[in-house]
């Protein structure tokens, strides 16, 4: 595609987005929450008088009257425990909403929520999920997957390899945080929320549940600008909820909007994962089969979506090798902690992470080089399609030669060798990780989390697959538009459907005017509408691409009538049908014809709006042995990470990351490249710097970004990117997704890296985020 485009950001960085502190609700009140200060106690009671005397302070609503319009959620697995918008009985993790305060406006309700008294019993807590692990009562479920012959792969095995990791909980934290606001119709029984939420609209039903709502009584409008959401704004539905039932009691629409602390405290993270697990070697150093037993920590509730962070464990278990043979034991842990949701990456960095340290661990008790044990394990390019053991189906790729491209723009083998830095100040080490980047989600992926007797049942319904629309239209004046309903959050998705269209149908860009609206009163949508999976170019892309092309055959058909020509004979070229004898019109000019002259056309008139819908073929249901090809693209990373250590402050700092990735057909390289800058400094932050931390009695210990270290400017390394793309076959564009990219690879690199470095002390970095004081601690002695 062609370079140059705005794509939007004039608009955003000269003050003009929209987001939704800044839509206008005359009369809309304020709320505000009261949260557990504690992780663990028995409610005994809430005392809402003080508040209630305040002035502007219009109600107080704690967990007996929500539940006179409100259900527990329904989850994706019956064992769950029951999941409310406040606290019920217990609160279970510091920071769980117990009540709200309602008010004229935010100061006030918040000077409301201050005067709420709690009455709460403390409780032990726990925080570790090795610990709550030893009560049965704190795993709500399990399952274990088997996939060709686990058992015979280690029975041959020359030798057996084992890691023990441990993944932190973050959230890469957006700019903007939740916010909303909800109006509820006492005439209709109808809400209607305008909120940053980003779906799943998988999610819809969820809360409609929750509101005793049919589908159509909850509007939900996603705002025209988001600022940004790395997945974290999929969370906000519980308070989405929240605020219906506040708007439904006061009468008024409500406003809510989450500040910093509230975020950290209140929002959602990525699961806190303990992993163990083995690998079955042969004498060549191919890997025969892998075990893994995974203790998924998702906080106080498991509440939707689910298990399903671990369920892309499953089905990606062998990541880009050609391994046969898997068998994962999986346990939910419930701790006392905030409860966690989507995060970039969702799932894909806790196992890559594992994955990534085991080869690691493989080459070392081979004496073989990281990079050259991968090369001898991952999947040859002519075995694409590649169908995995656990039913994926990667669609194409070319692992090696990325890999190698990686080595050789990094200087990999001198890197190697060097040890310390010119000056003697500090050790330097390298870190190769490489990893499969699954996009557009196959809805039917999380239900792996069913036992296959239950998805076989009579009452239940399958699920698969993905969809997503779009719309493009002419008006009168000859100028395109085109409309879709992704809810981005800065990717670029207007300036790229733009583009897409101008390119079909040979136009300027500026020609064509993008629409991203999700409105489910007004735009089409599915259950999995909503912009995560990193599936826009992959769905909406080439929903986008196929809808212009239905545009531009209608076009061919109204130059037929409107030129008098044969529409066989007639081709679109610039903008406009041509005839070989030639007779040429214009989009303008059929766009004229069309709106102004409809009746001497007649029927042969089309409407000049169209509406196309691209959905995800191959992605079925789980079968009967637990095998789903969980997403319709597969691409690929081979990263090369560099890491200096101080020898006095042991002080890791990532000198410099080579990123070599296949996503595909490149449809906006500027797009592209900036998935991968952000997704390189995402992963650097969950290796070495972001971690939402409690104490041993669950104490939230981040209130803000002097706790919570979030990377500066200063701390990204210089980033070498590039491409080695091999084209799906399965999608018209070709196209991968980029979105999550080195996010998920990075925290496996980098502590490769730090390992390296002190490779002299004996190191091994098996446990994020990596702390300058844990390797003093560890190895200060040795070095």
């Amino acid at each position: 595609m062609s370079e140059g485009l705005d794509r939007d950001q004039r608009r955003l960085v000269t003050g003009g987005g929209r987001y939704v502190d800044d839509l206008g609700f005359p009369g809309a009140l304020a709320m505000a929450i009261v949260r557990s200060p504690v992780a663990c106690a028995r409610l005994r009671g809430v005392s809402a008088d003080a508040a209630l005397a305040l002035d502007g302070v219009r109600a107080v609503i704690t967990a007996p009257e929500l539940m006179e319009h409100c259900d527990p959620f329904p989850g994706i697995v019956r064992e769950a425990p029951p999941y409310h918008p406040l606290a019920v009985d217990c609160v279970r993790y510091a920071g769980e909403p117990v009540a709200v305060v309602v008010a004229d406006d935010r100061y006030l309700a918040e000077d409301g929520a201050r005067a709420v008294e709690l009455d709460l019993e403390s409780l032990p807590a726990v925080v570790d999920p090795r610990a709550a692990a030893a009560d049965a009562a704190n795993v709500p479920w399990g399952r274990r997957y088997r996939y060709g012959d686990p058992d015979d792969a280690f029975a041959r095995a020359s030798r057996i390899v084992s890691v023990e990791t441990a993944f932190p909980k973050y959230n890469s934290t957006p700019l903007e945080t939740y916010g909303l606001v909800a109006d509820w119709s006492a005439a209709t029984g109808d809400v209607a929320v305008h909120s940053n939420f980003q779906g799943p609209f998988s999610l819809h039903p969820v809360m409609c549940a929750a509101l005793r709502l049919t589908s159509h009584q909850l509007r939900l409008v996603v705002a025209q600008d988001i600022g940004g959401s790395f997945g974290v704004k999929a969370m906000i539905y519980p308070y989405i909820v929240l605020s219906a039932v506040a708007s439904k009691v006061v009468g008024a629409p409500v406003r809510w909007i989450e500040d910093r602390a509230e975020h950290l405290a209140g929002s959602a993270s990525g699961t806190n994962r303990v992993t163990r697990a083995e690998a079955a070697v042969d004498a060549d150093g191919r890997v025969l089969g892998v075990r893994f037993e995974i203790l998924e920590d998702v906080g106080a509730y498991m509440r939707a979506p689910e298990p399903s962070c671990v369920m892309r464990s499953i089905s990606g278990f062998a990541g880009p090798y050609g391994i046969e043979h898997g068998a994962i034991d999986v346990s939910v842990v419930l701790t006392n902690k905030l409860p966690t949701g989507l995060n970039r990456g969702y799932g894909g960095q806790q196992h890559i992470f594992t994955l990534e340290r085991l080869m690691d661990r493989v080459a070392a008790e081979l004496d073989l080089d990281p990079a050259e044990l991968r090369r001898r394990n991952l999947i040859p390019a002519d075995r694409f399609p590649f169908a995995a053991a656990s039913g994926t189906r990667y669609d194409s790729g070319e692992y090696h030669a990325a890999l190698q491209r990686a080595l050789d723009r990094s200087d990999y083998h001198a890197l190697r060798a060097r040890r310390e830095t010119d000056d003697g100040g500090a050790w330097v080490g390298v870190g190769v990780a490489t990893a499969v980047h699954s996009s557009a989600a196959n809805m039917g992926y999380v239900t792996l989390a069913l036992d296959p007797e239950v998805r076989a049942g009579e009452r239940y319904r399958a699920k698969s697959g993905s969809r997503e629309w779009a719309t493009v239209r002419v008006d009168p004046g000859g100028k395109v538009g085109v409309e879709i309903a992704t809810g981005g959050a800065g990717q670029g998705h207007r300036a790229t459907a733009a583009r897409l269209v101008a390119d079909v149908l040979e136009i300027a860009p500026s020609d064509v005017r993008a629409i991203d609206a999700v409105d489910t009163e007004r735009s089409p949508w599915s259950v999995s509408t909503g912009s995560y999976s990193s599936r826009f170019a992959v769905m909406a892309g080439n929903a986008v691409l196929l809808t212009a092309e239905a545009l531009r055959d209608e076009l061919l058909d109204l130059a037929a009538a409107h030129l008098d020509r044969p529409r066989d004979e007639l081709r679109w070229e610039r903008g406009r049908a041509l005839h070989p004898d030639g007779a040429v019109a214009g989009l303008r000019e059929l766009a004229g014809a069309a709106h102004w002259n409809a009746g001497t056309l007649g029927s042969a008139t089309p409407p000049l709006a169209v509406t196309r819908a691209f959905v995800a073929d191959g992605t079925f249901p789980p079968d009967a042995d637990d095998r789903v090809n969980a997403a319709l693209a597969y691409g690929f990373m081979a990263d090369v990470a560099v890491v200096e250590v101080d020898k006095q402050t042991f002080v890791p700092r990532v000198r410099s990351y080579v990123a070599v990735h296949d996503v595909g057909r490149t449809l906006d390289a500027d797009i592209v490249a900036g998935q991968m800058y952000g997704g390189i400094v995402h992963g650097m932050a969950g290796a070495l710097l972001e971690h939402i931390a409690y104490a041993p009695d669950g104490r939230l210990l981040v209130r803000d970004f002097m706790d919570y270290r979030c990377p500066e400017a200063g701390d990204a390394p210089a980033m070498s990117l590039d491409h080695v793309n091999a084209p799906s076959p399965f999608n018209p564009l070709g196209v991968k997704g980029a979105g999550e990219s080195s996010s998920m690879s990075a925290p496996a690199a980098i502590a490769a890296a730090v390992e390296d470095a002190l490779a002299h002390a004996g190191a091994r970095i098996d446990t994020l985020p990596i702390y300058p004081a844990t390797l003093w601690q560890r190895y200060g002695g040795a070095a």
